[in-house]
């Protein structure tokens, strides 16, 4: 399932803020002859309204998550919800089947190397995108920090990788280190933002 822009996760936010404050207005008017600055019932009430809009701005992500829609501003970040890390809210995403950012763009790849170059083998490195004690296990029995996204095995026994990044990512230096390495030992090794840089790749390659 491939997360679609919508502007129905921002109207869930723009409802956490709307519901605090009527909340805290209630709370104001409850309060009417207090004479305090800030009367205790309207942080009550404000505190009320909160609780109430994030249960619905939870809810509401859970279920547009299944339908695969985001965000369509900024409003919530890149990662389609303002309380979670970008590594959390991936991870939540792979549970509910969401493809977004690289995890996308990888599935377009493969999908594209399946329809037009059968001859060639691609398979996935789970090398990201887990929890920390999962990571800290995947580690402990040989997972290689900066390990390419894909290895391709070619028809005639070639070997290369290929690591997906979306147009503004970046390798990082462990992953810069890998492919100083492969490279040296003769492996091919590229990195791709499309099927189409892909085909190039494989190409370059004389694949």
């Amino acid at each position: 399932m491939n997360r679609r822009d919508s502007p129905a996760l921002d109207i869930f936010a723009l409802v956490v803020l709307g519901c605090a404050g009527y909340g805290a207005f209630l709370g104001y008017r409850l309060a009417d002859g207090v004479d305090s600055l800030i009367p205790n019932e309207m942080l009550i009430g404000g505190g009320i309204g909160l609780l109430i809009g994030l249960g619905l701005l939870r809810i509401g992500n859970r279920v547009f998550k299944r339908l695969g829609i985001g965000p369509s501003s900024r409003l919530f970040g890149n990662s389609g919800n303002p309380f979670l890390s970008p590594q959390a809210q991936k991870v939540q995403d792979q549970k509910a089947g969401v493809l977004t950012g690289e995890d996308l763009i990888q599935r377009q790849i493969l999908d594209w190397l399946a329809s037009t170059r059968p001859d060639i083998f691609a398979a996935h490195i789970p090398n990201g995108g887990h929890t920390s004690w999962r990571a800290s296990h995947l580690l402990r029995v040989g997972m290689v920090k900066g390990m390419p996204d894909l290895i391709l095995i070619g028809a005639r026994g070639q070997v290369g990788f290929m690591e997906v990044k979306t147009e503004s990512g970046s390798l990082r230096k462990e992953q810069r280190s890998l492919q100083t390495l492969l490279t040296a030992r003769g492996l091919p090794h590229a990195v791709v933002r499309s099927p189409e840089e892909c085909d190039k790749a494989l190409r370059s390659w004389g694949w």
